[in-house]
């Protein structure tokens, strides 16, 4: 049986805090009224497609970002290839697609500043009047969280990762920050992020679904030296390397 759909809509890079607020109250509202809730993201980012100047480093693969979601409590997560074609699309057109996609739609969940459309032409309120001439959707727009006096954003959470503040990086993406790849014969631990943290040595929780360790690691250029004897049950095989501190040596 098709069920009505609580829709989330973001690029939500780095699944952070204040995407999570918003895509869990698309979540809570769903099992409230026995509905199913969903989460619409973009890959690529649309501005590397753009080629802006302030295109920006990926803070997690869209893999992460599609299982991070899953594990939220999303029922399902649809990821929209971002093209130039697609970028010149108008508000209307962008709509449209939504309706056609999703006939269940029944409520749609955003940022304050969410955009869509050809330059950036639709915003908020020509989202709320679209889903007003529905008459079936409606429109849940949210403000923008704070922490320490500050906006929660993927911004600010890239420039603390390049700043080496792992404490707050943590703390705005609501888990520790993580890799997913494996341990090679050099003991390195090969991943696929676009984003490098800063150089330095820090305190990371190695673990697969079986296993768990604690040990240090060494980044120099990018590349991630684990420095400790790794178990047989890590090596070439698919790990999770969650950063938890960085020494300050």
């Amino acid at each position: 049986m098709i069920k009505p759909l609580h829709l989330a809509i973001g690029v939500f890079d780095g699944v952070h805090c204040g995407h999570r607020y918003l895509v869990g109250e698309a979540i809570k509202t769903a099992h409230m009224h026995e509905a199913w809730a969903g989460a619409l993201t973009f890959h690529p980012h649309p501005k590397q497609v753009l080629q802006l100047p302030n295109a920006p480093e990926l803070i997690y693969p869209i893999q992460q970002r599609y299982w991070i979601l899953r594990k939220l409590g999303c029922d399902y997560v649809f990821v929209k290839k971002f093209t130039d074609a697609w970028s010149h699309s108008s508000p209307e057109k962008f709509f449209t697609y939504l309706r056609r996609l999703f006939p269940n739609l029944s409520g749609l969940y955003v940022g304050e500043d969410f955009h869509f459309g050809h330059n950036r032409e639709g915003d908020v309120a020509v989202l709320d009047d679209f889903c007003k001439r529905s008459e079936t959707i409606q429109l849940h727009v949210f403000r923008h969280l704070q922490y320490a006096g500050e906006r929660v954003c993927s911004t600010r959470v890239r420039e603390a990762l390049y700043d080496g503040n792992l404490e707050l990086v943590n703390h705005l993406l609501g888990q520790n920050y993580h890799y997913i790849g494996y341990v090679d014969e050099l003991f390195h631990f090969c991943h696929r992020s676009e984003l490098k943290i800063k150089d330095g040595h820090y305190y990371c929780i190695l673990k697969n679904k079986l296993h768990q360790q604690t040990l240090k690691v060494a980044v120099e250029k990018a590349v991630v030296q684990l420095q400790a004897p790794i178990a047989d049950a890590f090596r070439h095989k698919a790990c999770l390397l969650e950063f938890t501190k960085k020494l300050s040596v």
